[in-house]
């Protein structure tokens, strides 16, 4: 087994993301151990366009998914990546955006191809060492910036970056324990997240069971509010809903609640002094709606009252939240309030498991989007209201306790990435030594 101690001695590297390394190591230039590959795809020698993903590394671009920037038509501008070519994001590397390709393909000019001057040097030690948040948050320091958020570091910059330099067989030492570890790390890290993805189809299953079936854990709430076995069933008409329960009313949202779309006022009444209103507003970017604004607005027309339900009526669609207080909303958010005969936290968890109904009903060419009409004509189950309670108070409970060990995998997935990240920069800095 493959085990690490400390070296004998250690010197000053004069570099504070590295720190003290092995007396016996050297601090060399980037350009000194790797070369950029800048070979272009001209007379089209592989049609096969690769991506880089910071959580994926390199990738065939068709496994991408409908994220990021589309590929080009001219495929004479790419560059080549050959395997074991470090793969560079001129402007993303300072957040990890770097991998090392095991393929040979085309990529976008904004990547750098980098590869081993020396073959006796090992790629995987230093694809290693641009892993380390210490060096990545140091290329900062190398870059231009082009906007006032977008920063690239430009090759003749990156060529002058000083790395720690271990001799070769301590490399290949380096790189294959850091392949075991952190390969079993990742394996972790994946069980993990199944985990996650199992919990949240569990919470999505009992919440469309009990809202649309009255079914709580395996029995079924009775017209008199007793847990049986089986009820009496009708067709809800709806194919993807199916039966429900004989005693339950359906409805149309409009018909059970006050449903008021948002308005964005001009952008002159925006100020964030905190004069007016606090202001919410949907975002494309962020998943859920943030009851913490940072706008207000002191000439909104349109206004969420304390305890609305909030939902996004733009892509993505059909995110909830409740409003804590009185809130002015803008465009690509709407305030439902249910009625009396209408319990709202049954009215949240039926919403939520009505998001399939609201992605169909959703339109457009920019970003999907659902129009008031069709929000106030979705359909609505509820029974009576005290077995909308019980069902309301069961999935409260249910969905809190799920919630709260999705929580905790979390927590130890970031222990885990935290604890990747510390071994890597300790064993490719020499800060302990591999045996």
């Amino acid at each position: 087994m493959t085990q690490t101690e400390k070296y004998d001695e250690y010197k000053n590297s004069w570099i504070e993301w590295i720190g003290k390394i092995p007396k016996d190591w050297e601090i060399i230039r980037l350009k000194n151990v790797l070369k950029e590959r800048n070979e272009k795809n001209r007379s089209i020698k592989t049609k096969k366009i690769l991506s880089l993903t910071k959580n994926r590394g390199v990738i065939p671009y068709s496994e991408k998914g409908n994220i990021g920037n589309k590929s080009k038509d001219n495929l004479e501008k790419y560059k080549l990546a050959y395997p074991n070519d470090i793969v560079v994001n001129s402007m993303n590397v300072i957040i990890g955006s770097v991998g090392l390709s095991e393929y040979f393909g085309a990529l976008s000019p904004v990547y750098y191809t980098l590869y081993i001057r020396n073959k006796n040097d090992n790629i995987n030690y230093f694809n290693y060492i641009f892993q380390v948040e210490g060096f990545q948050k140091f290329l900062a320091g190398y870059g231009n910036w082009i906007l006032s958020h977008r920063m690239r570091i430009p090759m003749i910059n990156l060529n002058d970056v000083s790395v720690p330099y271990a001799k070769p067989r301590e490399q290949q030492k380096i790189a294959s324990y850091l392949d075991s570890k952190t390969s079993k790390i990742d394996s972790l890290i994946e069980k993990k997240k199944k985990m996650i993805q199992n919990l949240k189809e569990y919470k999505k299953s009992l919440i469309t069971q009990a809202v649309t079936k009255g079914k709580l854990g395996d029995k079924y709430l009775n017209s008199d509010g007793e847990l049986v076995d089986e009820i009496e069933m009708k067709d809800s008409w709806i194919e993807w809903i199916g039966e429900v329960p004989e005693n339950w009313g359906i409805s149309k949202l409009k018909y059970v609640s006050k449903v008021k779309m948002g308005s964005s006022p001009p952008s002159k009444g925006y100020n964030s002094q905190g004069n007016g209103s606090p202001f919410l507003q949907w975002n494309a970017e962020f998943s859920n709606i943030h009851p913490q604004p940072k706008k207000y607005c002191n000439n909104a027309s349109k206004f969420s009252k304390k305890e609305d339900i909030l939902i996004s009526v733009r892509a993505p669609v059909g995110e909830l939240n409740i409003s804590d207080q009185i809130y002015a909303i803008g465009r690509g958010l709407c305030a439902i309030s249910a009625e009396q005969n209408l319990n709202k936290l049954y009215l949240w968890f039926l919403l939520k498991a009505f998001r399939k109904e609201l992605f169909m009903l959703s339109t457009g060419s920019t970003y999907d989007s659902v129009s008031s009409d069709d929000l106030k004509n979705i359909t609505i189950l509820f029974p009576m209201l005290e077995n909308q309670q019980k069902i309301a108070s069961y999935l409260d409970a249910k969905t809190s306790k799920i919630d709260k060990s999705i929580e905790k995998i979390e927590k130890s997935i970031d222990l885990l990435e935290e604890y990747k990240t510390s071994l890597i920069s300790h064993v490719v800095t020499g800060k302990v030594k591999v045996v």
